[in-house]
């Protein structure tokens, strides 16, 4: 996917009990952001960047100041230990 730099970015997940199938909330959960520049991270339930939206439904929105492509990934631990990648390009303004 591509987007403009400066444009609010929302990641979403759901994390699933693989189990029960059922949508379930992790004792721990971060979200990795990768630049050129860097890593951003974020953490639920000890920062407020990531919103628990219901049951297992999660969101965390971002601005990007930096171009380039991007890499991201969510992790969890506790109840349900699980991972997704996928990665983003940022494009610089036309004006």
């Amino acid at each position: 996917m591509r987007y403009l730099v400066g444009q609010r970015l929302r990641f979403s997940i759901v994390v699933t009990n693989l189990i029960t199938g059922l949508a379930t909330d992790p004792a721990n959960l971060t979200l990795v952001l990768q630049s050129s520049s860097g890593n951003t991270t974020y953490t639920y339930p000890s920062g407020s960047d990531i919103v628990r939206d219901s049951l297992g439904n999660f969101h965390c929105d971002f601005t990007p100041t930096v171009t380039g492509n991007w890499n991201y990934r969510w992790s969890s631990t506790g109840t349900v230990v699980a991972a997704a990648e996928s990665q983003f390009s940022i494009q610089p303004s036309r004006l």
